[in-house]
């Protein structure tokens, strides 16, 4: 029997608790997984939709979830579960307001645990509400991987232009939720949001 994943609700949305880490699409169409650096840059240029560990450590796939590029987060094919979809950049921004805006609410949407620094800037996680978002860094779209452990990406299904996307990045040091547009070959976390419309 399907199990829904975990939820969390936080003001009027409802997310999932932890990032996602399915290795096939809704309808049960596995993604590539694109483990080498050429693997990956191939996937990039050629617009394939891919996921992978970082630093392709399965074991850090079970605590930070896959890395996706893009192209896997549009697939018509569905990336996120039955019942959930892949959240825009508005709804990233409605969840950042629910904790005081954009300026003021990665400290209470990072988790307790892997950042570099744990500083008075996470206080907020001690909160009920717990987002708990990981550090889980990301793949560039040329195949190396950066910045676990002092930041966290993760897509929007937002679009910006025919290279690139809009993704949240949390830092290590700072409270704010940066959004920014990021070349859609990058491997970043996905988070997905509840919706009222079943399917």
């Amino acid at each position: 029997m399907f199990l829904q994943p975990e939820t969390i609700s936080i003001g009027k949305q409802e997310w999932m608790r932890t990032n996602l880490n399915t290795t096939s699409f809704r309808n049960g169409t596995p993604i590539f997984h694109a483990a080498s650096d050429e693997e990956w840059e191939y996937a990039s240029i050629n617009q394939l939709p891919a996921y992978c560990y970082y630093e392709n450590n399965q074991n850090l796939g079970l605590i930070f979830g896959n890395l996706y590029n893009y192209y896997a987060v549009i697939n018509e094919n569905g990336l996120a579960p039955a019942n959930f979809i892949i959240p825009s950049a508005l709804d990233w921004t409605c969840l950042a307001l629910h904790y005081g805006g954009l300026l003021k609410a990665g400290s209470y949407l990072k988790s307790a645990e892997c950042w570099d620094s744990y500083t008075s800037e996470n206080s907020g996680i001690q909160e009920l509400e717990q987002f708990n978002g990981y550090p889980g860094g990301l793949r560039y779209a040329r195949g190396y991987f950066d910045l676990a452990n002092s930041n966290g990406f993760w897509w929007t299904m937002t679009n910006y232009d025919p290279t690139s996307a809009l993704g949240i990045n949390l830092y290590d040091d700072d409270s704010m939720v940066l959004k920014r547009h990021y070349a859609k070959g990058n491997g970043f976390s996905v988070r997905c949001l509840k919706t009222t419309i079943p399917f």
